[in-house]
């Protein structure tokens, strides 16, 4: 086994990261707390109280609200032409061309962050840690969220919608359908 250990081992310690993109003013510790990426290439960084979109070679802030510039952003996530954020208060910020709009809270526990949030052609779908999962109907954008009742587990870490249409969801209580 030892033979067969060092002959892959070359393969894993490759050096993956060799720049560290530090912004040109103060984040909180420079603690990035939740990443996603746009069709057109953008990367977008969540930290506590702000959110950046990154183009490869400067830091862009997007508008924040004050009262909310204390929370941690824990999960971002991009539909096309609106990019969401959750917050570690419960508050969901979405950005489109016009502007940022606070939509409205889910009641969710004090201490619960969302965790992602995923897209098919009829919903969307939150996960929030120690609080389930979320949906709402693509026929208005502007709905409320609704709890799905009667998980097994309410603590959700990642969702994907696969091909078919069918939602995973990874729990502490293992994978759920």
């Amino acid at each position: 086994m030892l033979p067969v250990f060092s002959a892959t081992q070359g393969l894993f310690s490759q050096q993956l990261f060799n720049r560290n993109f530090q912004p040109g003013y103060q984040i909180d510790g420079n603690k990035i707390t939740a990443m996603t990426e746009d069709s057109r290439g953008f990367v977008f960084l969540g930290v506590r109280g702000g959110v950046y979109g990154f183009d490869g070679v400067a830091y862009h802030p997007l508008p924040f609200p004050d009262s909310l510039k204390h929370y941690d952003v824990s999960m971002l996530a991009d539909a096309g032409q609106q990019l969401f954020a959750g917050l570690s208060s419960g508050a969901l910020l979405c950005w489109t061309n016009t502007g940022m709009d606070q939509l409205p809270e889910l009641l969710i526990q004090a201490g619960a962050s969302f965790t992602d949030m995923v897209f098919n052609s009829r919903h969307t779908w939150i996960s929030i840690y120690g609080n389930g999962i979320w949906f709402r109907s693509e026929v208005d954008d502007k709905s409320l969220f609704t709890k799905v009742d009667k998980l097994p587990d309410e603590s959700v870490y990642d969702l994907h919608a696969d091909d078919a249409g069918k939602l995973w969801a990874a729990t502490d209580g293992g994978l759920l359908q």
